[in-house]
C-alpha cells in the first residue's frame, strides 16, 4: 500500500511542480499538529528552505493590514493544539535552521497533564464514532465526555515551555480555551472561550491572543462576528487550500501536512496541486 501511495504521488509530482511554479506567489500556510518523525520533518524543512521564502506572523500581518508586499514565494509554518512534541522534536530543528513558526495553544491545558478530548473519545470509541461526537452541540459533547472514566495522562506544555518557544522564534497564539468546535457553540460559549483564553495570555505576558486558529477548522459567519468583537486580527482555517492574492484576515487558508508524510507526497501537497484535485473532486 505504501509503494502504491508513493507511486501515485510521484506521478502527481510532474503536474504538481508545474502548478507550484505557476502559483508560487500565492501564500501557503502549512498546518501541522505534532512531530512524530523528526528525521522526516527535518527533510521537509530543508525542502521548504530551498524552494520557498519562509515568513513570520509579523510579515503576514503587515501584508494584510498595511499592504506591504510579501516575498516572491511566501510560506508560513503553523502547528495546532500545542502538542509537546513540537517543543521536544520540532523546536531543535526550527532553531537549527532559524525558521520562524506559529503554535496555536489550548490555554486550558497549559500546565496540566490532561489528554486532548478528541483522543479520549478516539481511544474509547474509535475514529468513526469520534466524528459523531464532533457533530454534537458543544454542551452535548461535554456531557458525553463527562460520562467516560479515563485515567490516561499526557505531557502538556507548561508556561515555561511557552516562554522557551517564544524566545526561539515560535509565536504562541490562540486556539481557544477548551478547543470546542466553534460552529457547535452558543454565543455565550464562544464569548467564554475568548474571555478565558485572553485572560491567561495576559497573565502569562504572552502577546499572541489576537491571532487565532479555528479548532478542528470549524468555521461559520456567526463565530467570525465573535472574533471581530474580540479584536482578533488574524484567523486561520483548516481548509487545505492556497490563499488568493487578496487575503481575508479572518479566513486565512492552510494546507494540512504532517511530519510522517514522505517527501514526494509532501511536495505535491505544498505545491497546492493536491488542494486543486480536492476542490475539483468536491465541485468547489
Amino acid at each position: 500500500m505504501r509503494n502504491i501511495r508513493s507511486f501515485i504521488y510521484n506521478t502527481l509530482s510532474i503536474p504538481g511542480n508545474l502548478f507550484g511554479f505557476l502559483s508560487s506567489s500565492r501564500l501557503r500556510v502549512l498546518a501541522y499538529h505534532d512531530i512524530e518523525n523528526p528525521t522526516l520533518f527535518e527533510k521537509q524543512i530543508k525542502f521548504l528552505i530551498k524552494h520557498f521564502d519562509i515568513i513570520d506572523l509579523k510579515t503576514l500581518n503587515h501584508h494584510i493590514q498595511n499592504q506591504r508586499p510579501l516575498p516572491p514565494k511566501p510560506l508560513l509554518i503553523t502547528f495546532d493544539d500545542g502538542d509537546f512534541s513540537v517543543l521536544k522534536h520540532g523546536l531543535p530543528i526550527l532553531k537549527k535552521y532559524e525558521i520562524p513558526a506559529c503554535l496555536f495553544i489550548i490555554t486550558e491545558l497549559i500546565d496540566t497533564n490532561r489528554e486532548f478530548w478528541w483522543n479520549i473519545f478516539n481511544s474509547i470509541y474509535g475514529k468513526k464514532k469520534l466524528n459523531y461526537f464532533k457533530g454534537l452541540s458543544n454542551q452535548e459533547r461535554i456531557t458525553e465526555l463527562q460520562k467516560i472514566e479515563y485515567s490516561g495522562k499526557r505531557r502538556q506544555l507548561t508556561v515555561e515551555d511557552l516562554y522557551e518557544l517564544e524566545q526561539n522564534g515560535i509565536r504562541c497564539c490562540n486556539h481557544s480555551h477548551t478547543h470546542p468546535l466553534f460552529d457547535k457553540c452558543t454565543l455565550e460559549e464562544l464569548e467564554h472561550e475568548f474571555k478565558k483564553s485572553k485572560e491567561l495570555f495576559h497573565r502569562w505576558g504572552i502577546p499572541g491572543d489576537n491571532i487565532f486558529a479555528y479548532p478542528n477548522g470549524n468555521f461559520d459567519e456567526v463565530s467570525e462576528k465573535v472574533l471581530e468583537a474580540n479584536q482578533i486580527d488574524l484567523a486561520f482555517l483548516f481548509d487545505h487550500k492556497l490563499n488568493n492574492s487578496k487575503i481575508h484576515p479572518l479566513r486565512i487558508s492552510r494546507i494540512r501536512v504532517d511530519s510522517t508524510t514522505e517527501l514526494g507526497e509532501f511536495k505535491v501537497k505544498v505545491s497546492g496541486f493536491h488542494s486543486l484535485i480536492n476542490q475539483l473532486r468536491n465541485g468547489n
